[in-house]
Formats: C-alpha cells, sequence, structure tokens
C-alpha cells in the first residue's frame, strides 16, 4: 500500500512566487466588479474589489495545493499593498478607458477649429 508523504506546510508566501503570481495577473471585469487571479505552479492567488465598496480589496485564494489540501494563507502587508496596488491600478486604467470611449469629436472639424472648406479648396 503506497502512502502519500505531504510536503510541510509554508506560513508565508514566498516573495519570489508572490512575484511571479503578480506578473501573471489575469483581471475579469464587469459592471461592478473587477478581479484578479493568476496560478503559478501549486500556487494559486485571486482578489477583487466591487464599485459598491470603493473597490476595496477583497483576497479570495491566497495559498497553495498541498497534495491535494488547499493550505490558505495569509498575505503579508507588503504583499496586500501589493495587491491593493495592482487592483486600484486597474480601476484607474478601466476609468480612463471609459473616459476615453465616451469622447465625442465634432462632426465639422473645419468649424471646430474656426476655418471653413473654402480656405482650402477655394470656394
Amino acid at each position: 500500500m503506497e502512502t502519500t508523504v505531504k510536503q510541510p506546510e509554508i506560513k508565508v508566501m514566498p516573495s519570489q512566487v508572490f512575484e511571479t503570481l503578480i506578473a501573471g495577473l489575469i483581471y475579469e471585469n464587469d459592471l461592478s466588479i473587477i478581479s484578479g487571479q493568476a496560478t503559478h505552479q501549486n500556487f494559486k492567488l485571486s482578489f477583487y474589489g466591487e464599485q459598491e465598496n470603493d473597490y476595496e480589496l477583497t483576497v479570495e485564494d491566497f495559498g497553495y495545493d498541498n497534495d491535494g489540501d488547499w493550505v490558505q494563507l495569509e498575505p503579508t502587508e507588503d504583499q496586500f499593498k501589493t495587491m491593493r496596488g495592482k487592483l486600484k491600478m486597474k480601476v484607474m486604467e478601466d476609468n480612463e478607458l471609459d473616459k476615453l470611449e465616451n469622447v465625442t469629436f465634432p462632426t465639422d472639424l473645419y468649424s471646430f477649429f474656426g476655418v471653413s472648406r473654402g480656405d482650402f479648396f477655394g470656394g
């Protein structure tokens, strides 16, 4: 009979693993939620922010699979700040994109710039 030996549990996500996860974040958003998630080897990171809570960071998964058992870790203060910063940057980026999508251009650029077609094409 085979027995599986579980790896010793770690208490803090190693910095190198965390940085790899942060670099590989994939974002999803809808009208009211922005989320980020990444996996690396047996580690997983996911978090989100809701518009109704001013996109306050909620960490969902932050840990690793230890031979079939999920081990949830607590992010360090620096790791938490990094995730919060990434979420805030994504919120700002999305807000800027929304502004660009709502820009309207005048239909008559000649009058917008104070000239007429005749100034260029004779008339």
